[in-house]
C-alpha cells in the first residue's frame, strides 16, 4: 500500500464519504473522526503487470495481462446537503442526527427473523450496530456494522452492501425491506 495525505474539502464532517483521485482512478473515502482537515490515506499499490507467451498465428508473441483481480468501480455515496433538524425539498420529517437514533433496537424480519441491537454514533452522519439475530433459531453476531447515512434522507445504508438501507421512519421506528425495528429504550 502507497499513503498519500489529502485535505477534508470544506462541508465535509466526520463519517461523511468524499472522493480522492490517487495515481490509480478515483478512490471514496470517508472522513475519519477528529482529524480536521488533514488525513493519510492508504492507496492500493498498481497491479503487477506479467508478461505471458500466447501463440497467435503459429508465431508465440508476448502479451501484457493483469495479475491482479479487477476492481469492481466504486459506487459513488450522495453526501448530505440539509442541515441536521431541517426538513430537505419534498420531505415531511426533519433530518434526524445518527446520535438522536442511538439505543437498543428489537427487530423483526420475516420469513422468521429477529434481534436485538445497540446502535450507537460517529457523527450525526453514521451509525454503528452491534448485537445480535436469529435467523430459523440460528444466532448471527452483528459486529460493528457501520451504516451511512444516504444524502439528505433518514436512511443509512450499509457500508459493504450499499442496497441494503434502513429507513428511519420516525426516531423510534426502521423499516428495511422485510424487516422492522423499534426502539426500546
Amino acid at each position: 500500500m502507497q499513503q498519500m495525505q489529502v485535505t477534508v474539502p470544506p462541508g465535509v464532517y466526520a463519517g461523511m464519504s468524499f472522493q480522492v483521485n490517487t495515481p490509480e482512478g478515483p478512490m471514496e473515502v470517508v472522513a475519519p473522526v477528529g482529524e480536521g482537515q488533514q488525513m493519510i490515506v492508504n492507496v492500493p499499490a498498481a497491479p503487477v503487470v506479467m508478461a505471458t507467451v500466447v501463440p497467435v498465428g503459429g508465431a508465440p508473441m508476448m502479451m501484457a495481462t493483469s495479475a491482479a483481480p479487477q476492481m469492481a468501480p466504486v459506487q459513488q455515496s450522495m453526501h448530505r446537503t440539509v442541515p441536521i433538524g431541517c426538513i430537505p425539498a419534498g420531505g415531511s420529517q426533519p433530518l434526524w442526527s445518527a446520535q438522536e437514533l442511538t439505543g437498543t433496537w428489537i427487530c423483526c424480519c420475516l420469513p422468521g427473523g429477529c434481534g436485538i441491537t445497540t446502535l450507537t454514533a460517529e457523527g450525526d452522519d453514521v451509525k454503528i450496530e452491534n448485537g445480535v439475530c436469529c435467523f430459523l433459531g440460528l444466532p448471527c453476531p452483528i459486529s460493528n456494522e457501520r451504516w451511512i447515512r444516504k444524502g439528505d434522507t433518514n436512511g443509512f445504508y450499509k457500508d459493504d452492501e450499499p442496497s441494503s438501507v434502513d429507513v428511519f421512519t420516525s426516531r423510534t421506528s426502521i423499516c428495511n425491506g422485510p424487516s422492522c425495528s423499534r426502539r426500546l429504550c
